[in-house]
């Protein structure tokens, strides 16, 4: 099981410690807020209010343990900061940050935060893809050449072959699921056989160069 201390428990952390927990994750939840303390306390494994910037507070909750630290910490930037150093002294392996702008993103990378999300410029990115390219229901990018997508599928897919389409030769594209989808439940079918013939409705789960995924949603990554 995962060890994962989640830091400032504002709408985001609070919907990432969340998540983490449903997901089977040990999580620790940290806020100066009691009030928040007290609103996830009965949701993840232990839920403390302390000051993150104070290291001994950290040390004492055996933060050490963690395999992964979150800092979500939004309004108060030096305190973000603050406790990110204090994860770095203390050996934490994997340290996640959070910036508002992209000048926070640079500072918190010099510091040897590991990775750093930028919601907002996420969330924004997210919503303008899906408003031009509305056949492209999700995305995660894998290097800035390869993506994980999810796509509906084209209607001249409909009633095919996965070895009569012959995506990968086609189009650069490999397809390693596919999610049913009809009236009473919702099927996901993994590395399906090149006999699998798509259906109305049927999601395609992709590996693909985003060149490829251009290609085939009409739209530039």
């Amino acid at each position: 099981m995962k060890r994962i201390a989640v830091i400032g428990l504002g709408r985001f952390g609070f919907s990432v410690a969340i998540t983490l927990s449903d997901k089977g994750a040990e999580v620790l939840a940290i806020d100066k807020d009691t009030r928040k303390i007290e609103e996830i306390k009965d949701k993840v494994a232990l839920a403390v209010a302390i000051d993150a910037t104070e290291i001994d507070a950290l040390r004492a909750q055996g933060i050490e343990n963690v395999d992964t630290a979150v800092v979500c910490i939004r309004e108060d930037f030096e305190a973000n900061l603050l406790t990110a150093v204090n994860l770095r002294q203390l050996g934490i392996a994997k340290v996640i940050g959070r910036a508002n702008t992209k000048i926070q993103k640079e500072i918190l990378k010099k510091i040897g935060v590991n990775e750093v999300i930028l919601p907002d410029e996420e969330m924004g990115k997210r919503l303008a893809q899906k408003l031009l390219f509305p056949s492209l229901l999700d995305f995660i990018p894998l290097s800035p050449q390869y993506s994980i997508a999810r796509i509906e599928t084209p209607l001249e897919f409909i009633g095919k072959k996965l070895s009569d389409l012959d995506m990968r030769k086609r189009y650069g594209i490999n397809v390693v699921a596919i999610k049913k989808k009809n009236s009473k439940s919702e099927e996901i079918d993994n590395i399906p056989s090149p006999d699998y013939k798509i259906e109305e409705g049927d999601i395609l789960v992709v590996i693909a160069a985003n060149s490829s995924l251009e290609k085939i949603t009409g739209g530039k990554l």
